[in-house]
């Protein structure tokens, strides 16, 4: 009956108590602290020089430093984005504390890429974006581009091209290829920076239409839904 009592009694003591807290681990910004400017102040100290991947050797010469140009006045400057001269690569290798308000989970199986790629074309592909989808009437996607060595190209998962292609334009194609129906046929439309269209009919079976234009739809929303 003794030992009843006291387990309640302790029961109702640990019910009572306040809640445990962990202790955060982020500062709280000071008073008047804009929110867009939380991210900045929960940086941690960074190394100068800064810290910076093993393979950053190029410098400014590839574009993808964090540092300035020198010149107070383009560095003062919002329009001339602060006199950053690259893309900031390097500051993915700060450290910061991070938001508390926010909460990411990242899931991460690596990525490996299918045995035909990277696929090396014959020439420059500036500003192309592939479609995706079955040309050749196998029921299996080839990845569709174009290059400046006025080629398009359709290279399946294998990294092989489709019977009957690379196809010839005779010009430097950037707009994204597009699958789809023109009349009866079902054909692959791209035009070339000179201003020609090329149309080529395709034995393409539409179920395996995944990417068939820029954008992937007619609506324009750039997701991806099967």
């Amino acid at each position: 009956m003794r030992s009843a009592a006291a387990t309640l009694a302790l029961l109702a003591a640990a019910l009572a108590a306040p809640p445990a807290e962990a202790t955060f681990p982020y500062p709280a910004p000071p008073a008047g602290t804009p929110p867009q400017d939380y991210a900045a102040y929960c940086f941690l100290p960074t190394m100068s020089p800064p810290v910076r991947p093993s393979d950053f050797t190029g410098g400014t010469a590839w574009k993808l430093t964090s540092d300035q140009s020198g010149d107070p006045t383009i560095d003062a400057s919002p329009a001339e984005l602060f006199g950053v001269t690259g893309m900031s690569v390097d500051l993915a290798w700060q450290i910061t504390t991070g938001r508390p308000d926010v909460t990411i989970a990242v899931l991460d199986s690596g990525i490996t890429a299918l045995a035909g790629f990277p696929h090396v074309s014959d020439d420059l592909q500036f500003f192309v974006n592939p479609a995706i989808g079955d040309v050749s009437g196998d029921g299996q996607a080839e990845v569709i581009a174009g290059s400046g060595g006025y080629l398009v190209h359709a290279v399946d998962a294998t990294g092989q091209e489709a019977p009957g292609w690379p196809k010839f334009t005779g010009g430097w194609t950037i707009a994204s290829p597009a699958i789809g129906q023109l009349g009866h046929r079902r054909v692959v439309a791209v035009t070339t920076r000179e201003g020609d269209l090329w149309v080529w009919r395709i034995r393409g079976k539409r179920p395996a239409w995944f990417w068939p234009r820029a954008r992937h739809d007619a609506r324009n929303t750039g997701l991806f839904a099967r």
